[in-house]
């Protein structure tokens, strides 16, 4: 190969602070282009011819670095050592990197073995752009031999699969310094506020030098600790859970002087650091670095006396108490673990503080509840959660895994007060001017202070009610559909005094339903926000799924909404929504009205009138309708005579088969009928007519029970008949289709004529 003597530009001195006396030599210009044999263990050798670098290894010159090039997928394949031609064989690197690639990322950043480097190839990571030590000594070459002959370059691949090429290889040599810099720089013993600092001693030096600095920290040249002779170094005094950085020179004394400062190397006051790229940052808060996840709702009510605050992230427990967690993913599914240090001893112990985990991926809700241990002494204890796409139950607080995020937080153990306070504030049975407020009683307590007022309210500490001796406390004398907040406290009486306020815990007082006695009632839905009833209306899910009639903005008829039955992919409707209570009086005829429609599915809904607000006392059908799918709505009057003089209520049925889609119901009204009854033929015959009023085209249903006879007519205003019929296969049901789109646009009466009477309903054509 091509001799080179000359220093390439393109390794620009101040990369690796080279001194001025130093010497190169290499094996031809970067790319080399030389290929790697895959899985061979004999490798490739690469020669490098070395000529006036000195007489003698380690007396008068030694070789201080090894710059390296290779493109390689599969870093630990690859083994490269180098040997002197006195035969000695060093060790640059032996398998490490693991599934990265190559060594350096181009021929101007590249792999400098150098023995003044702070980290070691074997614990290097990425493509190894930078300084290491090499895997074995530089120093072994001191063997006063003769650096002067061809220097042997190996690199071999030792598995099957990966390939790549030695782009470049370069042996600078220097003078031997009279005060080498020391190695290695390590550390130990960490704690909050101290930590050893360590490092190897590569010449007769017992006296060293340290700078340190809060990092990033860029060395000025003047100790922070001069003179030390103890290695390693305790140094004190620092501050808790912050990234520091630190530098150490040996002094060789006399004219030997001082060596090159070595370092920096990067330290952490207290746990372990997940992030091994800046350990200053390694709380990410569950952000979306990496592709990992959101966490969210990580805060909770207490038990006995705790409680996670995900925003000050700290939490606080009575020493005989516990704390509740709820968290959840935003934006996939991990593995969710957390640990605390009970013992204090900087270590998150995965066998006896991992205090919960999940064993398998999933989004949440995590939730659960934390037990302070028993004897665990007053204090601040810390506690780490991790989230990991690639574990389902994370083993690994400290991991530094691409996929993985890490949160921490204190928890604080106290003493319980004299008197515990309540948790768990619930409110039951609401009513429109009273509810029940209950809570649990965390100590012995059985009288309780409770203060309230029209939310947002907050606390005076003046009770507005004193010492209640009722858990759940019975409030009365409240405002219907108004916000209340309240809070309490327990009384424990005598020097125990009373706890702190507990609260405030929000509720809601219902509406006062209307009683409806004159009519016209009507109602269009648009008075809510949706998805909120109006006041009197309800609903009775009897199909028992997640759906049930609503108010929704999607398909109005007019306003802003309209009532809502939606789908279930599985279940088929049995849902009702009810009218508020309706007093009518017996004999009295009624026209109920409604606009309905489909969203272009095939629905089913019926009417319903009945004494009570469930099915079972649904008992006179109004309409009925079976798998229409109109998408506009069709506006349906139909008449009724209520039997007798008492309260009743409009169902609206839904019922059509699974996974459909939506029904809507909109500008609903009840008033006087406009039938007019000439016999007491309302409990044989019942009719029906829809649309109405209509374009001309309508629906006539005529059901009867114990007649003979059935005639029907269609007059218009001057009793001209324009459609008539007498002739039925079954007269106990007709629908017939009636078509007045040729007639002018007015008012026509149905006459429905049996043996039992006549009835007589008004239909509009426009």
């Amino acid at each position: 190969m091509k001799k080179i003597t000359t220093l390439i530009a393109a390794l620009a001195l101040t990369t690796f602070g080279w001194q001025a006396n130093a010497q190169s030599f290499n094996a031809g210009a970067c790319p080399t282009g030389v290929a790697i044999p895959d899985n061979t263990p004999a490798g490739v050798d690469i020669i490098i011819p070395v000529t006036g670098a000195g007489t003698a290894l380690g007396t008068d010159i030694i070789l201080d670095q090894v710059n390296f090039h290779a493109i390689h997928t599969w870093q630990s394949d690859i083994t490269v050592t180098l040997t002197s031609p006195n035969g000695v064989t060093v060790i640059l690197s032996d398998g490490n990197g693991g599934s990265a690639d190559n060594y350096g990322t181009d021929c101007t950043t590249m792999t400098n073995f150098n023995m003044s480097a702070v980290t070691n190839i074997t614990a290097g990571t990425g493509d190894f752009a930078g300084m290491y030590i090499p895997q074995e000594s530089l120093a072994n070459f001191n063997d006063a031999s003769s650096p002067n002959a061809n220097w042997t370059l190996n690199v071999s691949d030792g598995a099957s699969g990966d390939i790549g090429n030695v782009e470049f290889i370069e042996l600078v040599f220097i003078a031997p310094p009279a005060c080498p810099a020391p190695n290695t720089l390590m550390t130990s013993n960490t704690t909050l506020t101290s930590v050893d600092l360590g490092w190897t001693e590569n010449g007769t030096a017992t006296t060293w030098d340290i700078e340190y600095g809060v990092a990033p920290y860029t060395a000025t040249g003047t100790p922070t600790v001069t003179g030390t002779t103890t290695n390693p170094y305790s140094l004190t005094g620092l501050t808790a859970t912050t990234a520091y950085e630190y530098y150490v020179r040996a002094d060789c004394g006399g004219a030997n002087g001082t060596s090159t400062w070595a370092g920096p190397f990067t330290f952490f006051t207290g746990y372990c650091t997940p992030s091994s790229t800046d350990p200053s940052t390694y709380v990410d808060d569950f952000s979306t670095t990496n592709g990992s996840a959101n966490i969210s709702n990580l805060a909770s009510g207490f038990t006995t006396g705790g409680y996670f605050d995900g925003t000050a992230q700290s939490v606080q427990s009575f020493a005989t108490g516990s704390f509740d967690f709820n968290a959840a993913i935003v934006g996939g599914t991990a593995g969710f673990s957390i640990w605390i240090d009970w013992n204090n001893d900087l270590v998150f112990d995965d066998a006896t503080e991992k205090v919960f985990n999940t064993t398998a991926y999933a989004s949440g809700p995590f939730t659960g509840t934390i037990t302070v241990p028993a004897a665990t002494a007053l204090g601040s204890y810390n506690m780490r959660i991790t989230t990991d796409w690639n574990q389902s139950n994370p083993t690994d607080p400290c991991g530094a895994q691409a996929r993985a995020e890490f949160e921490d937080y204190t928890v604080t153990v106290v003493a319980p007060p004299a008197c515990l306070a309540p948790s768990a504030l619930t409110v039951t049975n609401i009513t429109a001017t009273s509810a029940n407020l209950g809570w649990t009683e965390n100590g012995t307590a059985t009288t309780w202070d409770i203060e309230y007022g029209v939310a947002p309210y907050t606390a005076t500490g003046t009770p507005t009610i004193a010492a209640t001796t009722t858990n759940p406390h019975n409030l009365t004398g409240l405002t219907a559909t108004t916000s209340y907040e309240y809070y309490v406290r327990a009384d424990c009486g005598g020097a125990n005094g009373t706890s702190t306020w507990s609260g405030p815990f929000t509720f809601a007082t219902s509406c006062v339903a209307p009683i409806i006695s004159s009519f016209p009632y009507s109602e269009n839905f648009d008075g809510e926000t949706a998805p909120d009833l109006p006041c009197g209306w309800t609903v009775a899910n009897d199909n028992g799924d997640a759906k049930a009639w609503i108010t929704s903005t999607a398909i109005p008829n007019s306003g802003t909404n309209s009532l809502t039955i939606s789908w279930d992919a599985t279940v088929a409707l049995n849902d009702w929504a009810f009218t508020p209570e309706l007093q009518l009086t017996g004999g009295t005829s009624y026209d109920v009205t409604f606009a309905y429609r489909s969203r272009g599915f095939s629905e089913s809904m019926s009417v319903w009138l009945g004494s009570a607000r469930d099915s079972v006392n649904m008992t006179m059908m109004l309409f009925d309708s079976a798998g229409f799918s109109h998408q506009t709505y069709d506006t349906v009057t139909v008449s009724f005579t209520a039997p007798t003089t008492a309260s009743y209520y409009v169902g609206f049925f839904g019922y059509s088969i699974a996974n459909q889609f939506t029904i809507g119901v909109d500008d609903f009204s009840i008033d006087l009928s406009t039938i007019t009854s000439v016999s007491n033929v309302e409990n044989n015959v019942a009719i029906y007519v829809y649309p109405n009023p209509t374009t001309g085209e309508f629906t006539l249903n005529v059901n009867t029970t114990d007649v003979n006879e059935l005639d029907i007519k269609v007059m218009n205003m001057q009793g001209q008949v324009v459609f008539a019929k007498n002739n039925f296969d079954n007269i106990s049901n007709v629908k017939e289709q009636i078509d007045l789109s040729q007639n002018a646009n007015g008012i026509y009466f149905v006459t429905v004529t049996t043996d039992k009477g006549v009835i007589t309903h008004k239909v509009v054509v426009q």
